[in-house]
């Protein structure tokens, strides 16, 4: 079976995604990268996804979304937000094309790169979640406490309050098992009137602490599969450029790229261009229909 690769794009143009783009196809990854693009992105920037050999599904930024996936939206208020809705689009993408994928990664697309095949580091009965630095615990970090709070109450917060934090932008694992966690997901965003930015960092936490067997494997940053460099106060790179961890192994993925200025320009350098490159399909794509 081929391995999927799920991710979402709103509000950025091809130039902002081509390093995810290119980054990925240069590892030689042979499985299906579904795209759910939303309508207010440009032709030209759908054309260069597809051409890349992205499959992209429309859906619009208001509820519900897309006519074909109203179901999936039963008992959920129009007012939830992206960073939670996406989670049932892939939910309905996998429920119309049952036994088609191996093994499945749940992606950010805008911050994301990647340095080696995940699907190359990851066992086929299994479902990954990737832990923050080690500095980053619910105890001391108020963004994701209070997330938490809203998502699960006090009680599920309080037991998780000296765990390290993980973060939703990246999931990886079997279909069985990813299909089970976005079904908890799903569950616990229906008959909410507050689902709004975060709620889902809360559920993905709790389903981690409080749900999840051990099919469930949660990776360190340390581990060289998921780099997650929000909370991190540095990293260690190589003269060839790879992003490696303090054994010297390289990451296959890096997450929040962004957060570090060189880092940011080395990996656009790399994969859009030049600074001069970069301006120039900056403006290209902004003017392209």
């Amino acid at each position: 079976m081929k391995n999927l690769i799920l991710t979402v794009l709103h509000q950025y143009s091809y130039p902002v995604v081509e390093p995810f783009i290119r980054s990925l196809k240069a590892t030689r990854y042979d499985g299906d990268l579904v795209i759910f693009v939303s309508a207010s992105t440009s032709k030209a920037t759908k054309r260069s996804l597809a051409k890349q050999g992205a499959i992209l599904i429309e859906f619009d930024t208001t509820y519900p979304f897309n006519d074909s996936y109203t179901a999936v939206f039963e008992d959920i208020s129009p007012e939830i937000t992206l960073n939670n809705y996406r989670f049932l689009f892939y939910l309905k993408y996998l429920q119309d094309n049952p036994g088609k994928y191996g093994n499945i990664m749940l992606t950010d697309i805008r911050d994301v790169v990647f340095q080696k095949n995940i699907f190359d580091g990851i066992a086929p009965d299994k479902i990954y979640f990737f832990l923050e630095d080690a500095s980053e615990i619910f105890r001391t970090s108020k963004l994701n406490y209070n997330w938490s709070l809203l998502a699960n109450g006090p009680d599920v917060t309080n037991k998780m309050i000296n765990e390290n934090v993980s973060c939703a932008g990246v999931v990886a694992g079997s279909g069985i098992h990813i299909i089970s966690y976005l079904k908890y997901i799903q569950t616990r965003l229906k008959f909410r009137a507050d689902l709004h930015w975060g709620i889902d960092q809360g559920i993905h936490n709790a389903y981690i602490y409080t749900q999840a067997n051990s099919n469930a494997m949660v990776i360190p940053n340390t581990q060289a599969l998921v780099l997650t460099l929000g909370a991190c106060s540095t990293f260690k790179q190589l003269a060839n450029g790879d992003i490696v961890n303090n054994r010297g192994e390289t990451y296959h993925v890096i997450h929040q790229y962004d957060r570090f200025g060189d880092l940011l320009m080395y990996f656009k350098e790399k994969y859009v261009g030049s600074r001069l490159m970069q301006k120039f399909k900056k403006v290209l794509f902004a003017i392209l229909p």
